[in-house]
């Protein structure tokens, strides 16, 4: 990035034809400007300031580029950024270099804004356009949809990254961020869900508001927190993983937990084919409708699916300890959804009294191989 300075206009002491290289500024002129050999090379606009007092309507106007300066002499390039160089030695006129923001020196601060081609070894790629209000700061990518193409989406960097999710967040390597609000910080990860967030190496995180974090984990149910250090044939075949999940009973009616109290098939404990789920809960009601009421409960069983939904089955006694119940009739029962292949935790509430459940679970689960 070149260096830039507030309000900085500097005269040449002398008049130029167009192709000097070395010019001289007033006494002292030089001390308002960077120094090169500090700062680095940096760009000046040469124009006719009796004439026009805006450089741009000087149909002479010219930017060089200042490389080395000592003792109010500057050494200079001539016609840069598609500028010509033209004299500058008009009897009677007075001349004068600003420094300003240039093109130049504005990609270079923001380059991804005007979508800056990428240099990779088969050639330069051309990123396919910015989304409305997007930003994107890589400068390497491997196919043109690697680019920052969701609205007011962001890539902070890195190679090869996808923001194409309205809102989404990409940063690292090879990663995409698809889901609208989604984030994703590593490499080779996938955030897809809404307001899903990935940070790690080869996870994926595909439903709403879910974590998918480490080495090959994969977050697919709502709101699921994933965890793995690797896996074995394929993502999410050997990890741990948590969730929050919710009901309400109104007097005797049995209630399922479910990922959100909607209910339906897709908030439900969904297994895959051939995985074994060991699988510990915590639940905890309270009354919010009747007298004061609290209960408390923990569970711990496996259950595994087969090839099919009707292939799951819990293995073993599940264990249910009550860790503080005074009610008459409120119980948990545990079973296996054969219809839809899930972990179905049904509850019972009091007579006379609405609750609201919440339940933390988590699971460890493996896949057959």
């Amino acid at each position: 990035m070149q260096p830039i300075r507030n309000f900085c206009i500097v005269e040449p002491a002398a008049g130029y034809d167009s192709i000097a290289t070395q010019i001289a500024l007033v006494a002292n002129d030089s001390l308002k400007l960077p120094d090169p050999a500090l700062e680095g090379p940096f760009n000046l606009v040469w124009f006719n300031f009796t004439d026009y007092k805006n450089p741009s309507d000087d149909p002479n106007k010219e930017i060089i580029k200042v490389i080395a300066s000592e003792n109010d002499k500057l050494t200079i390039i001539r016609a840069q950024e598609r500028t010509n160089a033209t004299i500058k030695n008009i009897t009677g006129k007075v001349y004068k270099l600003i420094l300003t923001l240039t093109k130049e020196s504005y990609d270079a601060i923001i380059p991804g804004i005007h979508g800056v081609i990428s240099t990779i070894e088969d050639g330069n790629i051309i990123p396919e356009p910015l989304g409305e209000n997007a930003v994107d700061f890589q400068f390497q990518r491997s196919d043109k949809t690697q680019s920052a193409t969701g609205s007011c989406s962001f890539v902070s960097g890195g190679s090869s990254n996808t923001a194409s999710g309205a809102f989404s967040f990409a940063a690292n390597a090879y990663n995409t961020a698809s889901g609208q609000s989604s984030s994703v910080i590593g490499s080779e990860n996938i955030s897809s869900g809404e307001n899903s967030f990935v940070f790690g190496s080869l996870n994926i995180a595909s439903n709403e508001n879910t974590l998918a974090f480490g080495s090959g984990s994969k977050a697919r149910l709502i709101g699921q927190v994933a965890r793995a250090n690797s896996f074995n044939s394929q993502k999410g075949d050997a990890q741990y993983s948590s969730f929050i999940l919710k009901a309400d009973t109104i007097g005797l009616a049995a209630s399922e937990l479910s990922l959100k109290v909607l209910g339906g098939v897709k908030n439900k404990l969904i297994l895959e084919d051939n995985n074994a789920y060991l699988f510990k809960a915590f639940i905890l009601g309270n009354s919010f409708i009747g007298p004061c009421l609290s209960v408390g409960y923990e569970v711990k069983g496996l259950i595994e699916r087969g090839d099919s939904p009707s292939s799951t089955q819990i293995i073993g006694n599940v264990s249910i300890e009550r860790i503080s119940d005074l009610s008459q009739n409120c119980d948990v029962n545990v079973q296996a959804d054969c219809e839809n292949g899930a972990l179905q935790i049904v509850l019972t509430g009091e007579d006379k009294i609405s609750m609201h459940w919440i339940c933390f679970l988590e699971w460890l689960e493996l896949k057959r191989q």
